[in-house]
C-alpha cells in the first residue's frame, strides 16, 4: 500500500506536465487582475480618482491634485 502511495506521488507531476502539456492554449482563460487607472492629467494612481466628463463626452478620471485643472476646463462631473 506505501509503496502505491510512493509511486503515484512520483508520477503525479509527470502526468499533470503531460496533460498541461497538451492542452490547447485556447483553452485556457488568462487571469486578467484589475489593473488601476492613472489621472488624465498627471498620470498618477491614486485611490480616490473622480470622475469627469471630457469635451468629447468619454469618460476620464481626475486625482485629486488635478481637480481644480479639470473645473479650469469646463469638465463635467459624473454623478
Amino acid at each position: 500500500m506505501t509503496e502505491l502511495i510512493i509511486i503515484l506521488l512520483i508520477l503525479l507531476p509527470i502526468i499533470t506536465a503531460i496533460i498541461l502539456f497538451y492542452v490547447k492554449p485556447a483553452t485556457l482563460k488568462p487571469v486578467r487582475l484589475p489593473r488601476q487607472k492613472g489621472c488624465t492629467f498627471c498620470k498618477k494612481k491614486q485611490k480616490n480618482m473622480v470622475p469627469y466628463y471630457n469635451d468629447h463626452g468619454s469618460s476620464i478620471l481626475v486625482c485629486t491634485l488635478c481637480l481644480e485643472y479639470a473645473e479650469r476646463r469646463a469638465y463635467r462631473r459624473q454623478r
